[in-house]
């Protein structure tokens, strides 16, 4: 399974710890991470590290708030340009790690697993 996320630049350090943590606890299969508000310079600095498994794409500011961090068009415009290169992908925030090795598909229910937020800090209230 392939992995698809988006960060901004507030959250790439947090990016970068859930693609290694992808490739040593995962799959370690091709990377999809979706930019917006991130200067080229930063993703130059590291995208040679990943090499050509981890493609760096553009979230186009197609509307005033494609890139507003509580809008989440971008999580939209990320998987809906993903979805279609992908035989098989996991989204997940910039800010997760995959913790353990472990295989997600055995999990899979209809070819697809939600995974809850638990912790109130990370809860939408506005939902």
């Amino acid at each position: 399974m392939d992995l698809c996320t988006v960060t901004n630049a507030k959250y790439v350090t947090h990016c970068l710890n859930l693609i290694n943590s992808y490739r040593l606890n995962s799959y370690n299969k091709k990377v999809f991470v979706y930019l917006f508000d991130v200067e080229k310079e930063q993703i130059n600095n590291f995208a040679p590290y990943f090499g050509p498994r981890v493609v760096f794409k553009q979230v186009p500011k197609t509307c005033d708030h494609a890139h507003h961090p509580t809008a989440f068009y971008y999580k939209t415009y990320a998987l809906k340009d993903c979805l279609p290169q992908t035989s098989g992908m996991i989204y997940s925030d910039a800010t997760n790690a995959f913790n353990k090795k472990y295989d997600i598909e055995s999990d899979l229910v209809d070819d697809a697993l939600f995974l809850p937020y638990n912790h109130p800090g990370l809860t939408n209230h506005l939902w």
